[in-house]
């Protein structure tokens, strides 16, 4: 360090005016004394102003500069942190006086100001002033520990949520592994005719939903995720009927279009417009859970996974395992599902919920019943 020079706080102490928070604690008639036990050093980069270990004898103000607080460990020396122009080194030590607990080195040229307890106690009004400085700073320092735990608290919260978001990817990770065995099982197994199942039925089908709907409820329930998030709530609920209902109209328009294509090429038969209600309701229900599937579980979870603001990639790889869900019925019902996911899951980023996309795939599947489509 150079030789002390006059310091700052001389003015600013005796003036009352521009002094640091710190100083501005202290009482007036206190300042002239921290004043004239002051004094201000400057310092080169690399050069230890406070030793771990030490016995505090001072503090020190920073005009200028950057300081980094430093602390020894099995494994070398680490920087605990970096104080700047406007803060305090070794408030703790003058506070409680016991040995410092960390060096403190300079960054870069650097010029403090510092305050030696001796040369207080020395003057006739030293005691009462250092009284009235170690008042100051146990503000100072309550305030910036309070700071410190705001930030930690803070810190903590995110590792929390990264560690809680890390459990229920692996949840969800495992449970797409499993759908898409049990996909792959389906068609190996019953597709293929090993045993004497027909998939084209409704019973079959309900089995099929009904296992893959049991494990997404357990995890689910393990990932704690509120229904409104797998787009049950009420939360623009207008507009999401609206929208099913707009382009409900707009899919039995093409459906119609498309049944008079095929009745006049021959290649199908004119439709009976048989209706069914208990089948209708049966069907509405069974659409309903598989868009819970796909678009509440599968795409929320995408989305929110892989941090898919726009929902593109969530949209399409929900669309894809949702279509291969339907590969013991064939290539053909893979495309058009996953075509039809396309559809939906663009729908359902809209408003984020499942009355839309399920009255819009109720209007489709029973019209192309009744229009002999399928």
């Amino acid at each position: 360090m150079d030789d002390p020079l006059d310091s700052p706080l001389q003015d600013t102490a005796a003036a009352g005016t521009d002094a640091p928070d710190w100083l501005a604690r202290v009482p007036a008639s206190a300042r002239a004394a921290i004043a004239a036990a002051s004094e201000t050093v400057t310092v080169e980069p690399g050069t230890v102003v406070l030793v771990e270990g030490t016995e505090p004898d001072a503090i020190y103000h920073i005009e200028e500069g950057t300081l980094a607080v430093l602390r020894k460990s099995d494994d070398g020396e680490h920087v605990l942190a970096t104080l700047e122009a406007g803060e305090l080194a070794g408030e703790m030590g003058f506070l409680d006086g016991a040995p410092r607990s960390a060096s403190v080195r300079a960054e870069t040229p650097t010029r403090l100001t510092r305050i030696s307890a001796e040369r207080l106690r020395r003057r006739a009004d030293g005691e009462t002033a250092l009284a009235e400085l170690r008042a100051a700073l146990a503000v100072t320092v309550v305030g910036r520990m309070r700071a410190h735990n705001d930030r930690y608290v803070g810190a903590l919260q995110r590792e929390i949520a990264t560690l809680k978001e890390r459990d229920q990817f692996g949840y969800f990770y495992l449970y797409t592994l499993a759908t898409m065995a049990i996909g792959t099982i389906v068609h190996v197994i019953v597709a293929k005719g090993v045993f004497n199942v027909d998939t084209y039925t409704y019973r079959f089908s309900w089995q099929f939903l009904t296992i893959l709907l049991v494990p997404m409820a357990v995890v689910i329930w393990r990932m704690k995720i509120p229904l409104a998030d797998l787009g049950i709530t009420t939360r623009n609920l207008r507009q999401s009927v609206l929208e099913g209902l707009y382009f409900s109209v707009i899919l039995v328009a093409l459906l119609s279009l498309l049944m008079v294509i095929l009745v006049s090429s021959g290649l199908n038969a004119p439709p009976t417009f048989a209706f069914n209600l208990e089948g209708t309701l049966a069907y509405a229900a069974h659409s309903f859970l598989q868009e819970l599937l796909a678009r509440g579980f599968l795409q929320s979870s995408f989305q929110r996974f892989l941090n898919d603001r726009r929902g593109i990639r969530s949209v399409v790889l929900a669309s894809m395992m949702f279509g291969m869900f339907h590969i013991n019925y064939g290539p053909s019902a893979v495309a058009l599902t996953t075509v039809g996911g396309f559809l939906f899951g663009a729908i359902y980023m809209r408003h984020k919920n499942l009355a839309g996309v399920t009255i819009l795939h109720v209007t489709g599947g029973v019209a192309a019943y009744m229009l002999n489509l399928m």
